[in-house]
């Protein structure tokens, strides 16, 4: 196994991604998103999960990675924040956890390979977009077998600007989504109560918006037979943000 990153990437990243207060947040109140495509994902391997290497990309906080191993899949969790992978090894003790970026990140061979919740269109490595894409998706049927399942969603045109809120017993969380073009970005603010304050934090991100067709049209080009789902299972997803459910030619 081998990872691309380098001194270039580690300073392409200055603004904070998935920090403590919303990789915490994150953990404790949007897992449903990742539970589901667990779900999917244990039902297109169907016995074969026990054994089978799924890369799990842009594994945030382990929603997905903690029942496929416990199913018995040996999983490799990658994601850019560090703490989002705290949080992933204490609820997936059996998975392996690596700090890197899709872009720069060579995938052992891998039975599955799942990138769940916008991972393609994270501009927190500036290589995301079309030609990132692309490069990911050569990479990634390099590392599949015939056969092997390669499954992701991607944020569209059309996913839309917004408002939204959602608090737990000890955070809240604000995000205001502005679509311009082909990004989206969203400002997110956090409170969070920690010992007897409460803590306040912001982030900003941009993503590289993908439209279906150029997304299908790259599956191809790289090997791959493609559907598009509306979501995960019983899990239907918002206009904007289709799945990609593709299998290694």
């Amino acid at each position: 196994m081998s990872t691309r990153s380098g001194p270039e990437e580690r300073e392409s990243q200055m603004e904070p991604f998935y920090a403590e207060d919303l990789a915490a947040i994150h953990a404790e109140g949007f897992g449903g998103l990742g539970a589901a495509a667990a779900g999917l994902v244990l039902a297109l391997l169907g016995e074969g999960i026990a054994g089978a290497r799924v890369l799990d990309i842009g594994c945030g906080a382990g929603a997905l990675a903690a029942p496929l191993s416990e199913a018995g899949a040996e999983v490799t969790g990658l994601d850019l924040s560090p703490d989002l992978l705290a949080l992933a090894r204490l609820r997936a003790p059996r998975a392996t956890f690596l700090e890197a970026s899709l872009h720069a990140w060579d995938p052992p061979p891998a039975d599955a390979i799942c990138a769940i919740g916008e991972v393609v269109n994270y501009m927190a490595d500036p290589r995301a977009g079309e030609a990132g894409l692309a490069d990911f998706l050569s990479r990634a049927a390099k590392a599949l077998p015939p056969g092997g399942l390669l499954l992701f969603d991607a944020a569209a045109p059309g996913r839309g600007s917004s408002r939204s809120y959602t608090e737990g017993p000890v955070w809240a969380v604000g995000s205001i989504s502005e679509e311009a073009g082909e990004t989206l970005t969203r400002r997110i603010t956090t409170f969070r109560r920690t010992d007897d304050a409460w803590r306040r934090s912001q982030e900003v991100h941009s993503l590289a918006l993908l439209a279906p067709d150029r997304v299908l049209g790259a599956l191809e080009a790289a090997g791959f037979r493609a559907e598009v789902l509306q979501g995960y299972g019983e899990l239907v997803l918002p206009a904007g943000l289709p799945v990609y459910r593709a299998t290694r030619l």
